[in-house]
């Protein structure tokens, strides 16, 4: 039972995810009868498992706010922004409830209350539309018709009763009615009318103002069950106007097309739900581990064939190695899930932020299907929400401001993501009022983290804001400023193997660019050596390799070497690592790229490619900055994977800062 349990609160998060989506996604387009049904079905669903597995605060919860959504469905509510704020904070508790300890209950049962008393109030002061509904939800009703006529004087003179024929109508199937008063003060009266009945037999209930009576055919089916009809009716009958004919033939018309097109939807998401299974993320990852078992093994296997020079295992371990290659990329297939995952808790915190800034702030995203290890994923939702926060605070201007420098007022926050390479890119581009260079020079001056005479480029001006206690907030807020955002990001992105810049025009906006590899685990790297120890280097950082005498190396001029016509600074792993014995005759140098910035790393021997399964540091490598792992080799010896943009980084800030910098880490 506990399992099934743990399934429901499983499956229960997810559905709770999709209703904020849905909600987040109609802000802007408030009344959408999708959105309305999508919250229906997982406000119901949510309600009937919460019954089933115990959980009866949910299940009456849902089953309030279900009521309201049902209201909506019948036109009988309007959905506005003060409803999805309601939701917003049901699914909200409902998620803390299903990740809370059972000891938790008794305090969040307040809330739960408090919860209950808004959504009731809610229900209390619902349209009375109650004949709508009914007619909606009427079966067998095979003709919609239309009739109008006017009630004037002669109706009193001729005895009629407009009572007595809507009264027969309603014996032959369900009527909706409405009289307009003209300016003559005679009603005019408006009909539809849903019934079975055979042509005639329905006419005949008008044959004694047959002379005066419109009638026509609308369909031939229950047009109120239509939403559309249904809402065209309401806005009528709220704003005194007539129903237009040809306007009940146009929505009926998208109608049955809408239906078709949700008939076909639902008949695809049919399909994908027998091809999808849900798995645990500790099962992939438990995958994960035999994996790099398996891939550590196929080396020991290969280093014995080719030492003892067996033929017949060398086939099979071709074999083998093709079949692990297999498995490897079907494994890293499915740790891959999308960036659209993330996409719901950014949206949330724009609209609650841009709401307590008083900001009118539209967030969009870009290739939301793009895919990324599930690690990675996990370990973005920080760094993301920091740069979103101060895309709000810092980036965006008020209205006015905007308004008054030509822009709209409404500002827009984009998430791009895409392909390039091995790599994945996540854009976040804000229209604010971009970087002050001058600025963030003058602040990093004033903190003495570099001295006036510094130069710097404009993009080392902007990699000073990821400087640990940078801030050029004015005024400190809930929401930023103290200095303590963008260093994490940079941690938490340098962490993961990727690099972030920065791209800024003043007055016009900021993009912030962050380039990850698409997976944590196992990766393709170059392994090199330098005296007795291995190192590691991520492959998809390689530019070129080259040969050097070790005399020529002797001879350069501030740590700089000509490779290919081109001046490259260099870093020799034997002296930053402290590496002793003989050097080589002839050494070798692996060009690393990070974005437009190359260096030379210099080392003994390049041995080959080596598909590396990392393995995290133990405490003996702690506190040395530039390994990002280690990788266990064929025969036993570790290998140290490098962490080539921190190498890259700090080698630049050294040539241009001319300072030495700790070499034992």
């Amino acid at each position: 039972m506990i399992e099934f349990k743990d399934k429901f609160i499983a499956d229960g998060l997810d559905v709770l995810q999709d209703i904020e989506e849905a909600l987040l996604n109609t802000d802007e387009a408030i009344g959408e009868p999708e959105t309305v049904q999508v919250v229906f079905r997982g406000l119901h669903t949510l309600k009937g498992a919460a019954g089933m597995y115990g959980f009866k605060n949910i299940e009456h919860l849902m089953h309030l706010i279900e009521s309201v959504y049902d209201a909506l469905r019948a036109n009988e509510l309007t959905l506005r922004k003060g409803i999805i704020d309601l939701t917003l904070e049901v699914v909200d508790h409902v998620t803390v409830v299903l990740r809370s300890d059972e000891n938790d209950y008794p305090r969040l049962e307040l809330r739960t209350k408090k919860l209950e008393n808004e959504i009731s109030a809610l229900l209390d002061i619902k349209d009375d539309v109650k004949q709508i509904e009914r007619a909606a939800h009427q079966s067998g009703k095979t003709h919609s018709y239309f009739v109008t006529f006017i009630e004037d004087s002669d109706f009193t003179v001729r005895g009629i009763q407009v009572k007595s024929i809507l009264k027969s109508l309603e014996d032959i199937g369900t009527v909706i009615s409405r009289s307009i008063l003209n300016k003559d003060n005679s009603l005019y009266w408006e009909i539809i009318a849903v019934s079975d009945a055979p042509n005639q037999d329905f006419e005949d209930n008008f044959m004694f103002i047959d002379d005066i009576c419109c009638i026509k055919v609308i369909a031939v089916d229950n047009i109120l069950r239509a939403d559309a009809i249904s809402n065209y009716i309401k806005t009528c009958t709220i704003k005194g106007v007539p129903i237009d004919f040809d306007q009940l033939q146009t929505h009926y018309s998208d109608h049955i097309n809408t239906s078709r097109a949700t008939r076909e939807h639902e008949n695809l998401e049919a399909k994908l739900k027998n091809v999808y299974l849900k798995v645990a993320s500790e099962k992939i990852d438990e995958q994960m581990n035999l994996l790099s078992e398996l891939v550590t093994a196929k080396a020991e296997l290969k280093l014995i064939s080719d030492r003892e020079k067996y033929k017949k295992i060398s086939k099979v371990v071709e074999t083998i190695d093709k079949i692990t290659g297999r498995f490897r990329k079907n494994i890293l297939n499915i740790r891959l899930i999308p960036v659209k995952s993330l996409y719901v808790t950014l949206l949330r915190l724009v609209r609650d932020i841009s709401a307590q800034l008083g900001k009118d702030i539209q967030f969009t995203a870009e290739g939301m299907e793009t895919e990324l290890d599930k690690g990675i994923i996990d370990s973005l939702e920080t760094p993301l929400t920091h740069l979103i926060r101060n895309s709000i605070d810092h980036g965006i201007e008020s209205a006015d401001e905007r308004e008054k420098k030509g822009k709209p007022r409404k500002g827009t926050i984009c998430m791009k993501a895409y392909y390039s390479a091995s790599h994945v890119f996540i854009e976040i581009i804000d229209d604010g009022s971009g970087i002050d260079k001058q600025k963030v020079y003058r602040k990093a001056v004033e903190k003495k983290i570099i001295t006036p005479e510094t130069q710097l480029s404009e993009k080392e001006i902007f990699e000073l804001i990821f400087m640990p206690g940078f801030s050029t907030a004015q005024n400190l807020s809930e929401v930023s400023g103290r200095g303590v955002g963008m260093d994490i990001v940079k941690k938490n992105i340098d962490l993961l193997r990727g690099e972030i810049t920065v791209q800024s025009t003043e007055g016009v906006g900021t993009s912030i660019i962050i380039k990850l590899p698409l997976t944590l685990s196992i990766i393709d790297t170059m392994l090199v050596q330098s005296g007795e120890r291995f190192f590691s280097v991520p492959l998809n950082v390689i530019s070129h390799c080259a040969q050097l005498n070790h005399n020529e190396l002797n001879e350069t001029v501030n740590e700089q070497i000509e490779i290919n016509r081109q001046i490259l600074p260099y870093i020799h792993l034997r002296q930053i690592f402290k590496i002793e014995g003989e050097y080589p005759e002839k050494e070798k140098v692996v060009v690393i790229q990070n974005s437009n910035t190359q260096v030379g790393l210099i080392v003994d021997k390049v041995i080959g490619e080596h598909q590396a399964v990392i393995k995290p540091l133990g405490d003996f490598f702690a506190d040395k900055q530039y390994f990002s792992g280690v990788s266990i080799l064929a025969d036993g010896h570790l290998s140290v994977i490098l962490d080539t943009n921190k190498l890259i980084q700090d080698k630049v800030y050294q040539n241009h800062k001319h300072i030495t910098y700790d070499n034992t880490k």
